[in-house]
């Protein structure tokens, strides 16, 4: 009788393999060169919102009226959606986080929570990364069918 060592892993079939090998390189090999900038400017982004967070204070309990609350909870999380969206292509969701942070430092100017000099520079920071991931990613805000 032909028994099979139960302990011992069955290997995979060959084109699973390939692609095992394939996804593992990418891994590795993390951002691509060319796109190590955009991952730097979002973590600089994240940064300097947390400094003017810390200044500016933040409310006391989650207010989802409140844009800081968007800012806060966003500017923590869009480097790490970048970098995402850098290695596997996940680019709307990076994109959506900052196109919701950018309504939120306009709605701090309507609110009265900041001055229009002290925020420009902040959208336009988070223009450039759009910009950025849509050149890199030329078809991500085409319609999908």
């Amino acid at each position: 009788m032909n028994t099979v060592d139960r302990c011992q892993p069955l290997s995979p079939p060959k084109w699973l393999q390939d692609c095992i090998d394939e996804m593992n390189d990418a891994v590795q090999k993390g951002i691509a060169g060319e796109h190590e900038c955009i991952g730097e400017r979002a973590r600089a982004y994240s940064i300097a919102t947390a400094g003017w967070l810390q200044k500016a204070g933040t409310p006391g309990h989650r207010d989802s009226g409140d844009p800081r609350t968007t800012l806060a909870h966003d500017c923590a999380l869009i480097p790490a959606k970048i970098y995402r969206a850098l290695n596997d292509g996940s680019t709307q969701v990076a994109l959506l986080s900052i196109d919701r942070s950018r309504a939120a430092w306009v709605r701090t100017i309507t609110r009265g929570l900041a001055q229009r000099a002290e925020v420009e520079p902040f959208v336009s920071e988070l223009g450039v990364l759009a910009a950025e991931l849509e050149r890199a990613f030329p078809d991500v805000r085409a319609p999908t069918e």
